[in-house]
């Protein structure tokens, strides 16, 4: 026989299927046993009149469904963890989309361009680098010669590059952080103050 199994509240815990004779044991102190049908996720028992019901639609990506009251509610812990993870992604795309060195811009992808300004690097303070330069691809896809001096110059813009992305990242954090609204999250912009 299918069977769903519902707490006091009306939530739906598990579902399953076991023989007539068993079915009452699956059932634990203080749930509610529905029998005939396996419920998919998505629905609640009316413990009033013991009907299954779909949750409906949520209004909104920032709604959590309380099964104690049957309604949609906005938790503040959703919207800060939404509002975070869209300033994470801003942080990433900051952090890979090039930075300025003496008036050209030079790619800073992960992990391709990152790696590549480090192996430059390396290789310029180890006294490796070409005396007569290297060529280097921009964001422009331009070509400009390099020497070891030049590549120092692009590390240290590179550097300050990425200080600068997890100092806003750092503050933008904090200010999101001391929010104390749903209404202020959800009017946070997490594009602005970059510099």
């Amino acid at each position: 026989m299918k069977f769903s199994i519902f707490d006091s509240n009306g939530t739906l815990l598990r579902t399953g299927y076991a023989p007539d004779d068993e079915v009452n044991n699956q059932v634990m102190a203080g749930e509610i046993l529905v029998t005939g049908e396996s419920y998919p996720e998505g629905v609640y028992l009316d413990v009033v009149t013991s009907t299954v019901l779909t949750i409906p639609p949520a209004p909104s990506i920032d709604h959590v469904w309380e099964h104690e009251t049957k309604t949609w509610t906005v938790d503040i812990a959703k919207v800060r963890e939404r509002v975070l993870w869209n300033l994470k992604r801003e942080r990433d795309r900051r952090d890979s989309g090039g930075f300025v060195w003496d008036g050209d811009v030079f790619d800073s992808d992960i992990p391709r361009s990152q790696s590549r300004l480090l192996g430059a690097f390396s290789t310029a303070v180890a006294g490796y680098w070409p005396a007569t330069g290297e060529n280097w691809r921009l964001k422009n896809n331009e070509w400009r010669n390099l020497s070891a001096t030049d590549v120092l110059g692009v590390w240290a813009a590179f550097q300050a590059h990425l200080s600068s992305v997890f100092n806003v990242f750092k503050n933008k954090e904090e200010e999101i952080g001391a929010i104390t609204t749903v209404e202020e999250l959800q009017a946070y912009d997490v594009t602005t103050g970059w510099g």
